[in-house]
């Protein structure tokens, strides 16, 4: 895009900073189950992602312009990460015994740093055969696909 990496960030980060302060004060807002507000979450991530991916893939914008979507992207990613993030944990707040809430998310903490050891190198392999906006389209794929299983899910158990 010709922007600078010391400047990137100034630009990058605050559009995150806008999607998750806008998706803290949706959770906050209607009353909605748990796992329709996940699932909400897991699909914004996937269109934004899938969309981005296909913007970039048949050149739809190029250079300075591919600013635009990703403008969109960074702020939905922001959003769709921390609305999710919220609902979970209210959720298992909600099931799970006190007794056990500190052992239960203490694993949590554990199994994603354990995820993100393992996805890692996994994730540059795929980039590296697949190329990353082929990964862009279909992770958004994939979350969206999680996103409609979770809902559905979600009804069936009523959570």
């Amino acid at each position: 895009m010709g922007l600078p990496v010391e400047r990137s960030l100034i630009v990058l980060f605050p559009l995150v900073a806008i999607g998750v302060v806008l998706g803290a004060m949706f959770v906050n807002g209607p009353r909605l189950h748990e796992s329709h507000i996940i699932a909400l979450g897991l699909l914004v991530i996937g269109l934004a992602s899938a969309i981005l991916g296909l913007v970039i893939k048949f050149h739809l914008l190029s250079g300075r312009f591919l600013l635009l979507p990703i403008s969109v992207f960074l702020p939905a990613l922001g959003f769709g990460v921390i609305v999710s993030q919220i609902a979970s944990r209210a959720a298992l707040s909600r099931n799970v015994s006190i007794s056990v809430q500190g052992t239960v998310f203490g694993a949590l903490v554990v199994l994603a740093a354990f995820a993100a050891g393992v996805m890692s190198p996994i994730a540059a392999g795929l980039a590296a055969l697949l190329g990353y906006v082929d990964i862009l389209i279909l992770g958004g794929i994939a979350f969206g696909a999680c996103a409609a299983m979770l809902a559905q899910i979600g009804r069936k158990w009523k959570f």
